[in-house]
């Protein structure tokens, strides 16, 4: 007997759906599962009722579905405290060496981590809106793929100069090193310490592709930052930074610490 052409069509195009179905789960498994296990890997089919397309028994999306890569939020916020945190704390005790009050110098503090806060959080709702997970997405899917290329140059740019401060900071904090280890003091001294540790650490450093085995690096930083901060709090109260004490005795005078233009309102010197 001839089955009806119209319930003929509807059982041939539920059977190229599957079909269709199958092709593409076998399409998104990696290649590498094919090669490890043959017969595993492989869908197995089982026999429907009379006349019906065959149909797996178990699905194969979800199993091969990725999982998601990237740092935790917890990583996260210890890399930018150590970020901000490792440059920023010379830089806020120059200033305050220059003659910026408490009042302003905490002020000043306070209202630019304000902004940098509700900044991310504008980029963390534009991206969860968007659905995207990056400048250059965010960008693309907000002004357009085509001048997406302008979010790359401003990245290199950012790492670009992020190098060259950081590489002089590390030419400065080391080149007293040396000359406190007694190496004679020469104009070289500091390009010749900025040189070398450009090629034999940040170099290499700067051509990995993945840095996450480098994360233990933040945590040390963030403790070192804290012991820093809390040794040089003990200093202060107990009196070692203020004449006459033997700490100061045993210095220089070039370099011990002055408190001469410390206050509470002043903005300059």
């Amino acid at each position: 007997l001839r089955m009806p052409s119209r319930l003929a069509s509807r059982r041939e195009a539920k059977a190229m759906v599957r079909l269709s179905t199958l092709l593409l789960a076998a399409l998104a498994l990696p290649q590498s599962s094919f090669a490890a296990d043959r017969h595993s890997a492989a869908p197995r089919l089982t026999r429907g009722r009379r006349g019906s397309a065959p149909e797996t028994s178990r699905p194969l999306l979800a199993a091969t579905t990725p999982k998601p890569v990237g740092s935790s939020v917890t990583m996260t916020v210890v890399q930018i405290i150590n970020n901000v945190a490792g440059a920023g704390i010379l830089t806020l005790a120059a200033g305050m060496a220059a003659g910026v009050g408490w009042v302003p110098a905490i002020a000043i503090c306070v209202a630019l981590g304000a902004i940098s806060g509700y900044t991310f959080y504008l980029i963390g709702a534009s991206c969860e809106l968007t659905g995207t997970s990056n400048f250059k997405g965010l960008w693309g899917a907000t002004l357009g793929p085509r001048s997406a290329w302008i979010v790359d140059g401003c990245i290199a740019l950012m790492c670009l100069s992020a190098a060259i401060i950081y590489s002089g900071i590390l030419g400065d904090v080391f080149s007293s090193l040396l000359r406190l280890a007694g190496v004679p003091a020469s104009g070289w001294l500091r390009q010749a310490v900025i040189a070398s540790l450009t090629a034999a650490v940040l170099c290499p450093l700067s051509l990995l592709k993945d840095l996450s085995a480098l994360s233990f690096t933040s945590a040390i930083g963030c403790v070192a930052i804290l012991y820093t901060a809390a040794f040089v709090a003990v200093r202060a109260l107990d009196g070692a930074y203020t004449a006459p004490s033997e700490l100061l005795a045993s210095l220089a005078p070039e370099r011990a610490p002055s408190f001469a233009l410390a206050s509470l309102t002043r903005l300059d010197s």
